[in-house]
């Protein structure tokens, strides 16, 4: 399991699912005109080209020292994502999966925000993001375990009543 937040995850799950709303997927809805990238104009806007085949995701992948496989353009993205988790370790993986969700993100501040972002940027963000995580599981492991609270008797000129009951604050 990928030691990352559950909306990354769940941002993953669109990603093969191709539940994100692409120019190709909203045009094949006939919402958009065209299915043409928003900033090449080149290639058809799909989960393919945005996150792997478009020179702003390759320059992040680079930069971050990836290795990506030998025959890229003939397979499609469930394919490549699943020769990446294979080749890289643990920790990479969920390192490769922050930079598709970033990537993502910058992709929509630039089209909605009008944002460019630099590739170095990112890649900061993706490294402190991911120590982030990597610190904070390592804490959840570091706890110590839950104690045991034994019941102990009141003092004799006590009485303890336990009650399980709710109560309603209309009523």
């Amino acid at each position: 399991m990928l030691s990352c937040p559950l909306k990354i995850r769940i941002t993953l799950w669109k990603f093969l699912k191709h539940f994100v709303p692409t120019k190709s997927s909203l045009y094949n809805k006939r919402i958009a005109n065209d299915p043409l990238c928003l900033r090449c104009y080149q290639a058809v806007d799909d989960v393919n080209h945005i996150l792997r085949y478009y020179d702003f995701a390759r320059g992040v992948r680079l930069a971050l020292h990836y290795v990506s496989p030998g025959n890229n353009e003939q397979i499609d993205f469930h394919e490549w994502l699943s020769w990446m988790f294979e080749n890289h370790s643990a920790n990479k993986r969920a390192e490769i999966v922050v930079v598709l969700w970033v990537i993502w993100y910058a992709r929509n501040k630039r089209i909605h925000e009008g944002t460019n972002q630099r590739v170095g940027d990112l890649v900061a963000f993706v490294r402190g993001y991911c120590i982030d995580v990597e610190m904070l599981v390592a804490s959840i492991y570091r706890s110590s375990p839950p104690q045991a609270v034994c019941w102990s008797a009141p003092l004799i000129s006590f009485v303890e009543i336990n009650v399980d009951a709710g109560f309603s604050l209309t009523q």
